[in-house]
């Protein structure tokens, strides 16, 4: 039994969020490789514990992240395959 009464309501707010967060990145390190074969050259969002959705613009990306719910948005994950190295 989970007895939330006496924890804050930022509390509560800020476990969900982490909760969510790992939900999302235990997701995408399980399927990483198979969402890069399938989303080449594409952002990847990723919230509510696997739904994956890709952009090929980051604003656009961003613009939907933003319309998610606060749990959905503090828990989600960007993602793009990273190929090569910067020099600087």
């Amino acid at each position: 039994m989970t007895v939330t009464a006496n924890i804050p309501t930022n509390t509560r707010a800020r476990n969900a969020r982490m909760q969510e967060a790992r939900r999302n990145h235990d997701y995408f390190n399980e399927h990483a490789e198979e969402l890069f074969e399938r989303y080449p050259d594409q952002w990847l969002l990723i919230h509510s514990g696997g739904e994956v959705a890709p952009f090929d613009d980051l604003a656009k990306l961003i613009d939907e992240r933003n319309t998610l719910s606060e749990v959905q948005r503090g828990g989600s994950i960007i993602e793009r395959r990273r190929v090569g190295a910067w020099i600087l």
